[in-house]
């Protein structure tokens, strides 16, 4: 499992994009949360997934950081003890 922090522009579809593009490669999310923010300012959007290879997580986050509406680069954490 894995932990993501996506950093990205609070607008229509891009939950729905960012989702996507997990699925693309086969990543299954566990949890999301998406912290309140200031009008104009980028959000965080947390992940946390299940089990999923390396491989992909690598495709996903390199595609994912190429979106418009991420504004930095996405923090990634493999979870080394799931429950």
């Amino acid at each position: 499992p894995y932990y993501f922090r996506i950093t990205a522009l609070d607008k229509p579809g891009v939950l729905s994009v960012i989702t996507g593009i997990f699925g693309k490669y086969g990543i299954s999310i566990r949890s999301m949360m998406q912290q309140e923010r200031d009008d104009n300012e980028p959000v965080y959007i947390v992940f946390r997934t299940h089990r999923a290879t390396e491989g992909a997580i690598v495709k996903a986050i390199a595609e994912i950081d190429e979106l418009d509406v991420c504004t930095v680069p996405t923090v990634k954490i493999r979870l080394l003890n799931p429950e």
